[in-house]
């Protein structure tokens, strides 16, 4: 199995949000919530199937969501919304597993204190407490989204449908395998 972190491909368009956004994504957000309004800051840029906003947080267009509902739907909110005349979906992840190993991870010093900081420099995870989610978070790094290959077919995981698909705007960094 290996372990991937989800990022935005910052060579494609990615949305600023037109307006202040509580800070709430990541728990269950209520019935009827909208997505606030995007810009594209750099339009000259190419134009993917995802637009990266948050490292937390996946929007997508009707391309990817249609490759890609079953998963999403299972690794937490779709919120549907329009960007100048096209569908698009925002997906707010609420699945967060205990699945890191802290005392084999290597952790970021504080370059003065030698105390640990918040930042992981090598992942370690214990693979039994893997949950079939396809993108998930760990409470220990709040910043990432993360996706496993190898532990169900592989049409049915995220980064395989997203890589055959052709789907663009997002990339996968390896940062532990077994």
């Amino acid at each position: 199995m290996k372990v991937f972190i989800i990022e935005g491909d910052y060579s494609y368009q990615y949305f600023l949000p037109q307006e202040n956004v509580p800070n709430s994504l990541g728990q269950p957000l209520p019935a009827g919530w909208k997505p606030p309004p995007f810009y594209v800051l750099e339009p000259n840029l190419k134009r993917g199937n995802f637009f990266h906003w948050f490292s937390w947080v996946l929007i997508c267009d009707h391309i990817a969501l249609d490759v890609l509902r079953d998963l999403l739907e299972m690794s937490g909110e779709l919120f549907d919304f329009t960007y100048k005349g096209e569908n698009c979906s925002l997906l707010n992840p609420l699945h967060t597993f205990s699945v890191l190993d802290e005392d084999s991870s290597l952790w970021r010093r504080h370059y003065k204190t030698g105390e640990k900081t918040e930042v992981i420099e090598k992942y370690v995870f214990l693979p039994k407490r893997f949950c079939e989610v396809p993108i998930f978070k760990i409470p220990e790094d709040r910043v990432h989204l993360f996706t496993i290959e190898g532990m169900k077919h592989p049409e049915d995981e995220f980064k395989y449908r997203v890589e055959q698909s052709g789907l663009k705007g997002i990339t996968f960094t390896e940062v532990w395998s077994d």
